[in-house]
């Protein structure tokens, strides 16, 4: 595709998503997020190319044009970041245990470990936590009308060069609740890993959680990742996931 072929794609491709299914809309959300990614160089790095990045931040915003809730997000799809009341040094804690006692469970995905916490009884911190009010109030009142997805899942970096290579998420959690839990450094002159959002025609923005401090984001508009970590560094989070809700959508029980 040349430079003069992506001008107005976002308009032309909000007609033709608009016609699609969810799924379909979906689909076609996660093709433009690998033709974004493309053009990165070295995985991470916008191309001094005036062509590539043309295209680039044309990918970027057709991505986020075809979504329903578009004139919700932010610059960079972030919408809060910060350590809520309710994020108590107790729950931390508790939550950084917790991620520790599911560590074994844990299967490398891509450059990264994982496990999906799913109890019959939702009897865990992190479930107790994404059912909470408390986290529910928070999410809407900064992303607008949510439902739950009551995804939670432990994210762990332990080996140096793992990463998340820039992608979107899919629709079942296009909001994304990340809590920091650990951020180690053994070599404190090391450089330290970041997670990484991209927006278009704008240099990337890199942001790294403390324990307790959570970043709510549109991860299925922007397409974001984390850097490498380097040689002893330690990254533990907790992802918690929501799905935005649209006027049509709306009942009684928002909540649910």
């Amino acid at each position: 595709m040349d430079l003069e072929t992506t001008v107005g794609l976002s308009e032309k491709l909000l007609g033709f998503a608009e016609q699609l299914s969810p799924n379909e809309r979906d689909a076609l959300k996660f093709q433009l997020s690998v033709a974004s990614a493309n053009e990165l160089e070295n995985d991470f790095e916008i191309s001094h190319s005036p062509e590539k990045r043309s295209r680039f931040s044309e990918f970027l915003r057709c991505t986020l044009a075809i979504q329903p809730f578009r004139e919700r997000v932010p610059k960079y799809g972030i919408v809060y970041r910060g350590r809520p009341d309710f994020m108590t040094d107790d729950l931390v804690q508790q939550l950084r245990a917790e991620a520790l006692s599911f560590r074994p469970q844990a299967k490398e995905n891509y450059e990264q470990f994982i496990v999906t916490v799913d109890t019959p009884d939702d009897s865990t911190v992190c479930e107790k936590l994404a059912a909470s009010d408390d986290l529910y109030r928070l999410v809407t009142q900064h992303a607008g009308p949510c439902q739950h997805s009551y995804i939670s899942s432990y994210i762990y970096y332990e080996v140096a060069g793992q990463c998340s290579k820039p992608h979107v998420d899919n629709a079942f959690t296009s909001v994304t609740v990340m809590i920091g839990l650990r951020n180690d450094q053994l070599d404190p002159a090391a450089p330290s890993s970041t997670s990484i959002v991209y927006w278009p025609d704008s240099p990337p923005m890199e942001y790294r959680l403390e324990p307790g401090e959570l970043a709510i984001f549109f991860g299925v508009c922007v397409l974001h990742g984390r850097s490498p970590i380097s040689a002893g560094e330690t990254v533990h989070s907790l992802l918690l996931s929501f799905q935005p809700r649209m006027d049509n959508e709306i009942g009684s029980n928002a909540s649910s």
